[in-house]
């Protein structure tokens, strides 16, 4: 079942799944692309590069021409958006290639980067990069988890759905608890 399922849609799950929730899906294509249902090169990172690159561009211009209605609905945003304000001073073409590495600052930051005087050229070019980067990074990761639970666990056939399960928990409850914190978090730290 789950080589009939990614043989027909992994690919397309991977693209659309990193347009949401990026990491999880791309260590699950990862991890898939090292069992040998998928294809890490170049499919895996093509379709993880994809699903970033939208996702990064979506928040840009969001920020873009929805900005300041967006701070207004989200005021807790502001000392975060105020934080990649400073980064991207100082940082400019290096904090938009990899903003979508700093966990809580992948939306934040691609709205403040939407808002500030970056042209969309620019942004497009950097964005290019930082997607095909994080797609890579992240993918290889995938890939390494799926080596390191075989050197540790033996022939994992047998266990494919329980690990792809358990990624995609271990997913959403980091994802869960991050997004607890950063509501709790007061307004004045970042």
């Amino acid at each position: 079942m789950l080589e009939s399922f990614l043989a027909h849609y992994g690919y397309i799950a991977i693209l659309v799944g990193t347009v949401f929730e990026g990491e999880t899906i791309m260590i699950m294509g990862g991890f898939s692309a090292h069992r040998g249902y998928l294809k890490l090169l170049p499919w895996v990172v093509l379709a993880g590069f994809a699903g970033n690159f939208i996702q990064n561009q979506a928040f840009f211009f969001m920020g873009r021409r929805y900005g300041n209605r967006t701070v207004e609905k989200h005021p807790d945003w502001r000392p975060r958006l105020q934080q990649v304000r400073s980064w991207l001073a100082r940082y400019r073409s290096s904090l938009i290639v990899g903003l979508r590495f700093v966990p809580g600052f992948r939306t934040i930051g691609g709205v403040a980067i939407g808002m500030s005087d970056v042209t969309t050229g620019r942004y497009v070019v950097l964005n290019l990069i930082g997607a095909a980067l994080w797609a890579v990074v992240i993918g290889v990761l995938g890939y390494l988890c799926g080596h390191v639970l075989e050197l540790i666990l033996g022939e994992i056939k047998d266990l494919e759905v329980p690990i792809l399960a358990g990624i995609a928990v271990v997913g959403g409850l980091l994802i869960f608890l991050h997004s607890r914190r950063s509501s709790k978090a007061p307004a004045n730290l970042v």
